[in-house]
């Protein structure tokens, strides 16, 4: 009997075991290699599905419906012939390729258990057909893994965790790869680029600027001339503090394709607070750099095999078309970018090979999360110390990290970045006290144009009614982000032109979109988000001074959590400062900030760091991966129809390659917190149009001008966010 791997149902093709197995050791050693460790990637590429060498599993693949784990041979196998040290990382690596990397567990865990403990004690089925076709060797050269407990020092578990969890992203990219090339015959999904071409282009694009008049556009070129000379630097941490207004965007983009060229790195990952920006940004480099060569990634559609291999024909489908991030130049969120390094699933972990060696900036860095701020800073370090990756963070309003990066040295772009504030501010912040929504509507009729921000999207709908006005605007995730790009696109021409325009939105505006206002109006929250308003007031200097207004709601919503923190300590910061846009204000805020909060809430790294007399390698991925999650109310997607939309099902429905007619659907569809979704689907107002994927299915629910209205019933009582 010919032992295959899969067979092709298509064309009836079956794929040797041991070309699958040979393949995917090679490219997994491939992608290793960027970080020293070919050798044992190797024998885990080439030990990972030698399980499917039992009768059974053969069965299985020719159309038998018997479950067969294939996936702990391997793990058993290594368990036998190589170092302990190597066993454990191989076992959790091999194990874990298609339902997820487990726990370590302990002595006392059963065969039933999900544990690494437990699946090396799973009976299976008899494998040894191997020894027909393959020679498995003794493997104790423990070189490769030591060398990032020698970089690591005295804090070696979490450097080892990673370094696993890298491992096991080339293996399961290269498993994927290999599958799609014979499912499919492509042979290569990577696009390759020229970044000195790229660098010519973006110089062509700034060079638009360099005779600009004025101290402000003086300034700007002062900035991009001191990214230019940073990037000749080593490889390592920078620390980008720029006023609103400053340029960064591109500034920082400069830095990033001459610090590659400079030190040969692979890619550009430019990593975003909000989803709800992505498509600016990556718009502003697309339009540079070319529409291929830039991969935004920010909403999940994701999909996993089980252990027993089941996956549906067109979650199979759909899993082939997820992004590994090969591309060279990848703009994401925080959230994709932060929960795919802490997760422990194979579709998510795939790309992470692909972040060592790339230039990673980061924008609006105030924006990471409190909660996991010491597990997001410790996996940066990993990146930069392990990996070969630099990192740049960008902000207006720049927290200071460095008591939670003890040793690492971060390196200062903008030497006199204090000195910029004088230059580039154009506004001045008024309390102004308690304001209710008729006073905020009668005050902005008074300005022709004006913007108000507040902290929720059903205060921002309820004044955008009040206002009741053709030249208004309102501005919420609840609007598609197609609606949302072309509403802000006209508001830019209104202001542009001089037309009336007033303008109610939450904080989305407050980051990334390059907007001016002669006057905003601000609900008090944290400083750094007041001031994030504040550079869409006056942002080109247009006038003397512009205006932005804090206030009070008179019908304050009930807050919880950071939010409520964060006002009490912007109320705080406010009494205490006459200038809250001043560096002294943002440093005493985000120090009163972090004092109040838990910086690990979950104990991620509690996951990763040995206990006394624990066992070698006792980590918890799965663990850390559910408790894991930035957003406290995972969201769910609901498409918007439209004329195309229907179009564009059938397409997903029929092709082996759906992954362009999802981004199209993004494009279509709105973000709703699942108990918002599971009102809407209990009340017949959304179905499931394929497996998976939600329609909205009440039309009258979704104007181009309010977005998706989850306030209809005025019993239920949504989250007022």
């Amino acid at each position: 009997m010919e032992y295959i791997a899969r067979k092709n149902e298509e064309n009836g093709k079956e794929q040797p075991l041991k070309d699958h197995l040979k393949n995917v050791a090679e490219l997994t050693s491939q992608f290793a290699s960027i970080f020293k460790s070919d050798n044992l990637a190797y024998q885990i590429g080439y030990l990972h599905d030698i399980g499917k060498y039992s009768d059974a599993f053969q069965k299985r693949i020719r159309g038998s419906l018997l479950r067969v784990d294939h996936s702990t041979a391997g793990a058993k196998i290594a368990q036998e012939k190589f170092h302990q040290l190597l066993s454990i990382i191989s076992g959790y690596c091999i194990c874990g390729h298609h339902a997820g990397i487990p726990d370590f567990g302990c002595d006392a865990d059963n065969a039933e258990s999900s544990t690494l403990k437990g699946r090396l004690k799973k009976p299976i089925e008899d494998f040894s057909s191997f020894k027909k076709e393959l020679e498995i060797r003794e493997f104790k050269d423990v070189s490769e893994a030591g060398a990032i407990i020698r970089v690591s020092k005295n804090q070696p578990d979490f450097a080892l965790s990673f370094y696993v969890r890298m491992l096991f992203s080339c293996l399961v990219d290269a498993d994927y790869l290999d599958t799609e090339r014979f499912m499919r015959g492509e042979t290569n999904r990577s696009i390759h680029c020229d970044f000195s071409v790229f660098k010519q282009k973006l110089s062509k694009k700034m060079a638009q600027y360099q005779h600009l008049p004025g101290i402000i556009n003086q300034k700007r070129r002062e900035i991009l001339q001191c990214c230019l000379s940073a990037a000749e630097s080593k490889r390592g941490m920078f620390r980008l503090s720029v006023p609103t207004g400053g340029g960064k965007t591109l500034s920082s983009m400069a830095f990033a394709v001459n610090h590659l060229l400079k030190h040969g790195l692979k890619r550009i990952i430019y990593v975003i607070p909000y989803s709800s920006i992505i498509e600016q940004t990556s718009n502003v480099f697309k339009k540079i750099f070319g529409e291929e060569y830039v991969l935004e990634h920010h909403y999940n559609y994701q999909y996993d095999y089980d252990e027993n291999n089941n996956l549906s024909a067109m979650q199979e489908r759909l899993k082939l078309a997820t992004q590994n991030w090969d591309m060279p130049i990848v703009v994401t969120t925080n959230v994709q970018f932060f929960e795919s390094l802490f997760s422990n699933r194979s579709s998510r972990c795939r790309k992470l090979h692909n972040i060592c060696q790339s230039v990673i900036v980061f924008d609006e860095v105030q924006m990471f999360p409190y909660d996991f701020l010491q597990p997001c800073l410790k996996a940066i370090s990993e990146l930069v110390n392990n990996y070969g990756s630099s990192v740049v963070f960008c902000s207006a309003t720049q927290p200071n990290f460095d008591f939670l990066l003890a040793g690492q040295q971060i390196k200062e772009i903008v030497e006199n970045s204090h000195e910029l504030e004088v230059v580039f501010k154009r506004t001045e912040i008024i309390k102004t006290g308690v304001l209710s929504e008729e006073d905020i509507v009668q005050r902005i009729k008074t300005h022709n144009q004006a913007l108000v921000v507040v902290n929720s999207r059903k205060e921002a709908l309820s004044i955008f009614e009040n206002l009741a006005e053709k030249e208004s605007y309102c501005l919420t995730t609840l609007l598609t982000p197609l609606d949302r790009t072309k509403a802000i696109k006209k508001i830019k021409d209104d202001l542009r032109e001089g037309k009336t325009c007033r303008v109610i939105s939450t904080q989305l505006i407050e980051a990334g979109v390059d907007i001016d206002f002669p006057v905003v109006y601000r609900a008090v929250a944290g400083v750094d988000s007041i001031i994030q308003s504040a550079g869409r007031c006056n942002r080109e200097g247009k006038a003397d001074k512009g205006y932005v207004y804090v206030f009070r709601p008179q019908k304050e919503i009930k807050r919880k959590g950071h939010l409520l923190q964060g006002i009490q300590i912007g109320d705080m910061i406010m009494n205490e400062f006459d200038d809250i846009s001043s560096s002294e204000a943002i440093e005493a805020y985000f120090k009163y900030a972090y004092a109040a909060k838990n910086l690990d809430i979950n104990s991620i790294l509690n996951c990763f760091v040995k206990k006394k007399n624990a066992a070698l390698l006792d980590y918890e991925y799965k663990r850390a991966a559910d408790n894991f999650k930035l957003i406290d109310n995972d969201q769910k997607q609901i498409i918007i129809p439209d004329a195309d939309v229907a179009l564009l099902i059938e397409k997903i429905k029929y092709s082996k390659s759906p992954n362009k007619f999802l981004n199209r659907l993004q494009q279509k569809s709105v973000s709703v917190y699942f108990y918002e979704f599971d009102k809407l689907f209990n009340d017949k107002k959304i179905f499931e149009v394929i497996e998976g994927v939600f329609m909205l299915q009440d039309i009258s629910l979704y104007s181009k001008d309010k977005g998706l209205n989850i306030f209809y019933d005025d019993k239920n009582e949504f989250l007022c966010v």
